[in-house]
């Protein structure tokens, strides 16, 4: 995670809390030292979901979890990129 210390802009991160590639113990890592070093984030954790739960094209399909995710992005989007 050294590398979050030079990222040069907002994060957004979404995870789903049953993703076994990020645990629980690393996403509050990630949140810990994004906020220690000023960076403006969202670390968004969705209960009963997996790994890729924004992916429409899964088997176990699109859910409230990914609609919602959809919405932040653009939030974020709009309230960073936007001249």
């Amino acid at each position: 995670m050294g590398a979050l210390r030079q990222l040069p802009g907002p994060v957004l991160a979404f995870y789903g809390a049953e993703d076994q590639g990020m645990p629980a113990e690393a996403r509050e890592h990630l949140d810990l030292v994004l906020r220690e070093q000023n960076v403006p984030h969202e670390v968004i954790i969705y209960p009963g979901v997996g790994h890729a739960f924004m992916n429409d094209t899964r088997a176990h399909g699109y859910n409230a979890a990914a609609a919602d995710g959809w919405q932040r992005m653009i939030r974020f989007f709009k309230r960073y990129l936007e001249a």
